[in-house]
């Protein structure tokens, strides 16, 4: 998962972030939202799962040191989760992605860590199922192009590991199927773990682009 990161930590004043909100909040009701890579954080075909009312920001831990937390702010520009975290998504479903010293697990809405921070990645909730990566980040190909980790599986919402984490590769759920590969083959899976299409189709570099969306 690609941290949420700005080129250099800073200040600002309750009004400003107040402003940001404002404009983050538009861009979740009507359009869509790209950072770094252009790999789109919010689009218009998902902007109604994420939960408007609390959007991730940073905050630097000094003037001038390099360093911030991330936390979340409410629709008035104030704190409603402190920054505390070295990275943050959005909520969906109830919960949210959150990175504490290199690894990632979920917050709730009141900023309690109900599943703790255990996984290399760790994407969205869609329909009760959340990606999640248990591997080692991987630094060049290794026959599976999109893939920045390994060791891709599936979650519930208690931190339970619904499908195991044994795919190269893996794509979220959508209408009770999930993409996911094993070198440069790709299959499908549903709910349950079971491979309903065989991995057998080689996409090679070609891999759809929706496996490399990132929260």
């Amino acid at each position: 998962m690609k941290r949420n990161l700005l080129d250099r930590p800073f200040h600002i004043s309750s009004l400003c972030r107040l402003v940001l909100v404002s404009a983050l909040l538009i861009v979740l009701a009507v359009g869509s939202l790209s950072c770094g890579d252009g790999q789109p954080v919010v689009s218009t075909t998902t902007t109604t799962e994420f939960t408007a009312t609390l959007v991730p920001f940073p905050q630097a831990t000094s003037a001038g040191s390099g360093h911030y937390k991330w936390g979340y702010l409410g629709r008035n520009g104030n704190w409603v989760i402190s920054p505390r975290f070295d990275a943050a998504s959005f909520f969906v479903e109830g919960l949210a992605p959150v990175e504490l010293e290199g690894k990632w697990g979920y917050i709730d809405e009141a900023g309690s860590m109900v599943i703790p921070a255990q996984f290399t990645e760790a994407y969205y909730f869609r329909g009760g199922l959340a990606r999640v990566a248990t591997g080692p980040r991987l630094s060049g190909n290794n026959g599976a192009p999109v893939a920045t980790a390994s060791g891709y599986g599936f979650i519930d919402k208690t931190g339970r590991m619904i499908i195991p984490a044994k795919w190269d590769a893996a794509a979220d759920f959508s209408e009770g199927l999930a993409a996911v590969m094993t070198g440069s083959a790709c299959g499908f899976v549903n709910t349950h773990g079971k491979l309903v299409i065989p991995t057998k189709f080689d996409v090679g570099a070609r891999f759809p682009k929706d496996l490399r969306r990132r929260p």
